[in-house]
C-alpha cells in the first residue's frame, strides 16, 4: 500500500527526471516518514534517522536500485557542479516542459475547479504547516554524529518529509498524492501537474531582471518556497491553476496569460492575528510567459503593505527537498500552524532564533481562537527548561501550549517537549553560532 501511493507520488513530482530516485517509509514517533532526493543530481542513498524503523533490506535495495556492491561506494559526497564548496546550498534544477490540460468549455473548467477545491481543503484540515520539526530532527542527527562541523553535516544531511511535520514541500507533495485520482476523470493530468519554485520578496529590479530570462539562474536562485502548478487551455487560451498550501491559499488560483475570465481575483488568506488582513493576486508579466508575479498586500489599522514574489511556471523544480527543505533548515523564523479547510489558523507558535548562548533571548508566540478572536502569548524559550512540577509554571502559557498540540493534532505533551529539546540546542553556543553563520551565508546568496 505504502510502496504503491510513494512510487505515485514520486511519478507527480519528479516528472521526466533521468534519474532514479529514492525514498523510503519509516516512523519518527509515530509519524510517517518520507526520504527523498528530489532534485535527481544527488545520488546518495537514504540513511535512516536513528530514531525511525526502516524498511527490509530487500525493500529498501528495490527503492533505491542498490545491491550488495554498492554499499561500499561513498555516496555522500557532492560534485562540485551539483554543490560548489563555496556555496552554501546545491545549486537548483528544472526539468522539462510540461503539456497542458485541455477544457472546451468553462463548464467543464468549472466542475473540475471544484474537484480540485475538496482536496486541497482536506489536505489543509488534515496537515498543519510545521517548520519546527525538521530543525529538531536535523539538531538531534547532528548532536548525534560524529561530525564536527555543522557545515559539513549540512551538505552530507538528506532532510525527511515527515507527515503531518510538513514545511511547503511535503505539503506540495501531500496534495499531488491526494489530486492524483483526478487522472481517472482527465486524461493528461499526471502529465500536466508539477511542483514549482518561488523565489520570495523580490525588489522592483529583481523583477525585471528575472523575468528577462526565461529560467532563473541557479546561481543567484535561494528557491525558499515551492508549490503546485497545473497547466491549462481553457476554451482556446492559456493559463495556470496554482495550488499553495504552504502559504495556506484556500482555493485553486487560476492565472490566465491574457488576465480574463476564469482568472482569479484577490485571494484572502488566514493570518494569526484577528486585525490584519492578508491578499494575494497573481497575474503573468506583460513580457513573460514563464513566470506568475504574486503580490501580497497586507492591511492593518487602515494601511497596506505590499510585497512581490516570483513564481517559475514554465517548468517543473526538481530541487524541493535538496535545496528548499534544506534552506528551511537553516532559516531561523521557524512557525507550526493549525488551518482548517479555509485555510484559517485555529492555533500555532512562532520564533525567531536570536544570537545569544542563552534560549532566553529567544522568546516563542503563541496564539489560539478564543470566541473567535485570536489570543497571543509570548514567553521566552528558556521557560520550557523548568521543571513541570515548579510552581512558576505559567497557567496561559500552558493552556496555550494544550491549544497548539490540539489544533495541529499532536498528542498530549508533545509541543512541550519539543520546545525543551529546542531550548536545550540553543544553549550550545557553537551550535547556534553555526547555523546563525549559515543562515546568513545563505541570504547572501540574492545579492548581486
Amino acid at each position: 500500500m505504502y510502496l504503491t501511493q510513494n512510487l505515485l507520488l514520486h511519478s507527480l513530482l519528479l516528472l521526466n527526471h533521468p534519474y532514479v530516485h529514492h525514498y523510503y517509509r519509516g516512523s519518527v514517533e509515530g509519524a510517517s516518514v518520507m526520504w527523498c532526493s528530489s532534485s535527481g543530481y544527488h545520488s546518495q542513498v537514504p540513511r535512516p534517522l536513528t530514531t525511525t524503523t526502516a524498511t527490509s533490506e530487500a525493500s529498501l535495495k528495490l527503492l533505491t536500485g542498490g545491491g550488495d556492491d554498492d554499499e561500499s561506494d561513498d555516496d555522500s559526497a557532492w560534485g562540485e557542479d551539483e554543490w560548489p564548496l563555496e556555496r552554501p546550498l546545491p545549486l537548483p534544477e528544472w526539468g522539462c516542459g510540461r503539456p497542458s490540460l485541455v477544457f472546451s468549455t468553462m463548464q467543464d473548467y468549472r466542475r473540475f475547479l471544484t474537484r480540485v477545491s475538496t482536496r486541497l481543503h482536506r489536505a489543509l484540515a488534515l496537515q498543519p504547516y510545521d517548520s519546527v520539526s525538521n530543525f529538531v530532527m536535523f539538531a538531534e542527527e547532528y548532536k548525534a554524529s560524529e561530525f564536527s562541523s555543522l557545515q559539513d553535516f549540512y551538505r552530507y544531511y538528506d532532510p525527511p518529509l515527515v507527515s503531518g511535520r510538513y514545511t511547503c514541500v511535503g505539503l506540495a507533495a501531500d496534495l499531488a498524492s491526494r489530486l492524483a485520482d483526478l487522472e481517472g476523470h482527465y486524461p493528461g493530468f499526471k502529465d500536466s501537474i508539477y511542483q514549482v519554485s518561488c523565489e520570495e520578496e523580490v525588489t522592483e529590479k529583481e523583477v525585471v531582471d528575472i523575468i528577462s530570462t526565461e529560467e532563473p539562474s541557479p546561481s543567484a536562485s535561494l528557491k525558499e518556497h515551492v508549490l503546485l502548478c497545473v497547466r491549462i487551455h481553457v476554451e482556446g487560451r492559456v493559463g495556470v491553476v496554482l495550488l499553495d498550501p504552504g502559504y495556506h491559499v484556500p482555493c485553486p488560483v487560476t492565472v490566465m496569460e491574457d488576465g480574463l475570465a476564469p482568472h482569479s481575483g484577490p485571494v484572502e488568506t488566514g493570518t494569526a492575528r484577528s486585525d490584519v488582513q492578508r491578499f494575494y493576486t497573481y497575474h503573468f508579466p506583460s513580457n513573460s510567459s514563464s513566470y506568475v508575479i504574486w503580490e501580497v498586500e497586507e492591511r492593518r489599522s487602515g494601511r497596506s503593505k505590499w510585497t512581490r514574489s516570483l513564481v517559475h511556471v514554465s517548468r517543473p523544480y526538481l530541487s524541493g527537498v535538496d535545496v528548499t527543505e534544506r534552506r528551511n533548515l537553516a532559516y531561523t523564523f521557524k512557525t507550526l500552524l493549525g488551518r482548517d479547510a479555509a485555510g484559517k489558523f485555529n492555533a500555532g507558535l512562532y520564533f525567531v532564533i536570536k544570537p545569544s548562548s542563552s534560549p532566553s533571548s529567544t522568546a516563542v508566540s503563541f496564539f489560539r481562537k478564543v470566541n473567535e478572536e485570536m489570543k497571543h502569548v509570548k514567553k521566552p524559550l528558556a521557560y520550557f527548561l523548568q521543571s513541570e512540577e515548579k510552581e512558576e509554571l505559567d497557567d496561559e502559557v500552558e493552556e496555550s501550549v494544550l491549544a497548539v498540540e490540539i489544533g495541529v493534532g499532536r498528542a498530549r505533551g508533545d509541543i512541550r517537549a519539543t520546545l525543551v529539546t529546542l531550548a536545550s540546542f540553543l544553549q550550545d553556543k557553537g551550535f547556534l553560532d553555526d547555523l546563525l553563520e549559515l543562515n546568513g551565508a545563505q541570504e547572501t546568496l540574492r545579492e548581486p
